[in-house]
């Protein structure tokens, strides 16, 4: 059988607002699986888990809580061992490197640990798992074709990674958050596209 692709955003969420609107995007356009690392203030009245309690419950969106991970929990809990590039880290060695893990390296690593023991219904051996890191106001936005179409001929070519550009948007005018939706709201960007992110 051909091989499958299955997509999997990791998210770290740090505000509700226009969550809905990032997550409804990402399935409209092909994502397996959505990944979120909840670090909303503790004084909210409405975590994550609850603000799509619908997205849940069908299994699209798993949630985690990010308020209290703690570096040498996490690092002793790991199966996954990596040096970070933390600035203080990069002069010291075995041990003391690992300890500088930010919040983005644990979400990967964390997400990537729990596919690898209990991999979702359908990932069997044949599936090319491509996982993406993206903040919440960060959506990918394939212009040309369907995100499967071009990461299944990424995978035919025998690449396991894509690096694809990273547009900054600006203000767009507004002097405070505008209530429509970003990608209708947010239309004057950075024209270069020299920045980079990738699955």
């Amino acid at each position: 059988a051909e091989a499958q692709d299955y997509v999997v955003i990791v998210g770290l969420c740090g505000e509700l607002t226009y969550l809905r609107e990032w997550v409804a995007h990402h399935r409209s356009i092909g994502v397996d699986r959505i990944v979120i690392y909840d670090d909303t203030p503790e004084h909210e009245d409405e975590g994550v888990r609850s603000f799509l309690s619908d997205h849940v419950s069908s299994g699209f969106v798993e949630v985690f809580d990010a308020h209290s991970w703690n570096n040498t929990r996490f690092l002793f809990s790991s199966d996954v061992a990596i040096g970070a590039q933390h600035k203080y880290a990069r002069n010291m060695g075995g041990l003391g490197r690992l300890m500088f893990f930010d919040k983005q390296q644990k979400m990967q690593l964390d997400t990537w640990r729990r596919l690898l023991r209990t991999p979702p219904a359908g990932v069997g051996k044949d599936t090319h798992v491509w996982l993406g890191n993206l903040d919440d106001d960060e959506f990918l936005n394939p212009k040309t074709r369907p995100l499967k179409s071009i990461l299944r001929d990424v995978r035919v070519k025998g690449a396991r990674s894509l690096r694809y550009a990273k547009l900054d948007f600006g203000t767009s005018g507004f002097r405070s958050p505008p209530l429509a939706d970003l990608r209708a709201s947010y239309v004057m960007r950075d024209p270069t596209g020299e920045k980079h992110s990738g699955l």
